[in-house]
């Protein structure tokens, strides 16, 4: 049994979320301590860009940026996410008879 939830109206869930899902491993010739403080200065490449029906996934995850601006999150020189502004929709499909009771 499969259930969705769509949530209207999303503005910036991109910047926490897309990180966790497609974030590569981390170079081993970074410390811990250079990972955390590089991680801790988060911040916007450029102004941003003009999006209009983007299409995302990762694994049960969907995002639909329908309408609005995008820019590339950064951690020191490496690309880690996306910040979104505007109007879009994010579907989570649950394959997980636990996560319904949730989900629902």
């Amino acid at each position: 049994m499969r259930r969705s939830v769509r949530h209207l109206g999303v503005r910036a869930v991109l910047c926490l979320a897309l990180p966790l899902v497609t974030s590569q491993p981390a170079r081993a010739d970074k410390t811990f301590p250079e990972l955390i403080n590089q991680w801790s200065l988060l911040s916007l490449q450029g102004r941003g860009c003009p999006v209009q029906g983007l299409r995302l996934s990762a694994g049960h995850v969907t995002l639909v940026l329908a309408n609005g601006n995008a820019a590339p999150v950064v951690a020191g020189d490496e690309v880690v996410g996306i910040f979104f502004r505007g109007q879009g929709t994010l579907e989570y499909l649950s394959a997980d008879p636990v996560e319904f009771p949730i989900v629902t």
